[in-house]
């Protein structure tokens, strides 16, 4: 990658706890990311075929909405510590 002009920017720690569940005819992962620098995050997947994604989104969307999770969250952890470091 540094031939190609990259370079390390930050180190990114973590924690990752996983878990698979079934909810509502799907197998989720689950997996809850105890991020250095940046707090905690939960990631819900499921895999699907084209003929059941749209039951898989309500799947993910009614496991979230009981665990009481309100946001997602669509930047990278890179891009989260950087911001955390830059406002201290």
């Amino acid at each position: 990658l540094s031939a190609l002009g990259f370079s390390p920017v930050a180190t990114i720690k973590k924690q990752r706890r996983k878990a698979i569940v079934d909810w509502r005819g799907f197998k989720i992962e689950c997996a809850l990311d105890e991020v250095e620098n940046a707090g905690s995050y939960l990631e819900l997947e499921i895999s699907a075929d084209d003929a059941s994604v749209e039951n898989a989104k309500k799947s993910l969307t009614s496991m979230a909405s009981q665990l009481g999770l309100q946001r997602t969250e669509r930047r990278s952890y890179l891009e989260l510590v950087l911001e955390k470091t830059a406002r201290q």
